[in-house]
């Protein structure tokens, strides 16, 4: 992915309404949270799941597969760089699953904070947009729905982790989506639970 920026970033941000901070461009291990830790009382380091460090789904390793008849998949020239976030661009697709392989253990009850923003959508006739978070032990984690047309939004993406899983685990996000939209996930992070 090459780091490209444009008129789409100043609407993210003031959206967003914040400056994301330092750190946010690097997967980076935060000031340890507050919460259940490594089950021996110590606290884990916080994860910060940079945009850098997503890449496409095989098919065959894609929990949302089912949902792909009759779809377009995004090729990787789909996906980029803005502002530090992770861009999937539907002008000539329809469908992406990404992959995020976790650099250290994730617990069960560790959190997933971030936030997905989007341009004005656009499309000849009414669809509906969705958004989904998975991992192949728990499934589907969380899901938004967005009508299609609609204005700009933000949205903020938060859902637990059911089941611990070792090192190299995958973190999935997922884009369905009909007209020729622009998504963008933010940096995540994973702690503890609070």
């Amino acid at each position: 992915m090459s780091r490209v920026r444009c008129g789409f970033c100043s609407l993210v941000l003031s959206i967003a309404g914040l400056c994301l901070g330092a750190g946010c461009g690097s997967e980076e291990a935060a000031p340890p949270s507050a919460g259940a830790g490594g089950g021996d009382g110590t606290l884990s380091p916080a994860l910060q799941i940079s945009a850098e460090g997503w890449s496409a789904a095989a098919a065959a390793e894609d929990p949302f597969v089912e949902f792909e008849a009759g779809r377009l998949r995004c090729s990787p020239f789909a996906f980029r760089l803005e502002a530090n976030w992770l861009e999937v661009t539907t002008t000539d697709c329809n469908y992406a699953t990404l992959v995020y392989r976790f650099s250290r253990e994730v617990l069960a009850g560790d959190v997933v904070h971030g936030e997905v923003a989007w341009a004005t959508l656009a499309s000849v006739e009414p669809a509906i947009g969705t958004l989904a978070f998975a991992t192949a032990r728990d499934g589907v984690l969380w899901t938004h729905e967005v009508s299609i047309p609609s204005e700009a939004d933000i949205v903020e993406v938060e859902f637990t982790i059911g089941q611990a899983a070792p090192v190299g685990s995958a973190l999935y996000f997922h884009v369905r989506n009909h007209g020729y939209n622009a998504w963008q996930l933010s940096p995540l992070t994973l702690t503890d639970p609070a």
